[in-house]
């Protein structure tokens, strides 16, 4: 018996995701030309790539009928076109302004432990050129005396859609304008 001839070498590809050299008998994961190892490499870099050039909204209250509200108006006025994150805790919507940046935050001004103001304050010390929108269902009077570390638009609650959705759509034309791509 003859002994038989080596394979030819296959090249050497890398995950594009995590840089690991990927076996010639492992399956490969391909978008837009890029190799990946596993589908969860894939969805990172996919999810990374997707969300970098999008509008990003984090929006606060501790009424979670306020935030479905929100939620439902931003899904069918913005669908693909922004990416929002909902808290009803003030403390741990603090702890993902301080991580992620933002380019509009939608506060309730008054809420327990920490107030919409305080969290444009750090909002703005992450992302200086941030938005704002504050809402609150407290009488103006109240709201006056509370005053606003930063300018920007009040929208009282109950909201009414159509205008936090024009407010919103006005916020990230400028946006789109002068920051987005």
């Amino acid at each position: 018996m003859r002994p038989m001839a080596d394979e030819p070498k296959q090249p050497s590809i890398s995950c594009k995701a995590c840089g690991r050299p990927i076996p010639a008998v492992h399956e490969v994961f391909y978008l837009q030309g890029r190799s990946y190892c596993s589908s969860a490499c894939l969805e990172t870099q996919d999810l990374e790539r997707f969300t970098k050039n999008l509008f990003r909204v984090v929006v606060v209250d501790d009424e979670p009928e306020t935030l479905k509200e929100i939620e439902e108006a931003l899904a069918s006025g913005f669908r693909g076109q922004l990416l929002a994150d909902f808290y009803d805790d003030p403390i741990q919507a603090k702890a993902s302004i301080d991580q992620a940046v933002y380019h509009l935050g939608i506060f309730d001004v008054i809420m327990p432990a920490y107030t919409g103001n305080k969290l444009a304050e750090d909002l703005r010390r992450k992302n200086p050129k941030a938005k704002i929108i504050y809402l609150s269902g407290a009488l103006d009077e109240v709201v006056d005396r509370i005053g606003f570390a930063y300018a920007g638009h009040f929208l009282q609650k109950p909201l009414d859609r159509e205008q936090f959705v024009t407010v919103v759509k006005h916020i990230k034309g400028i946006w789109d304008i002068t920051d987005g791509s």
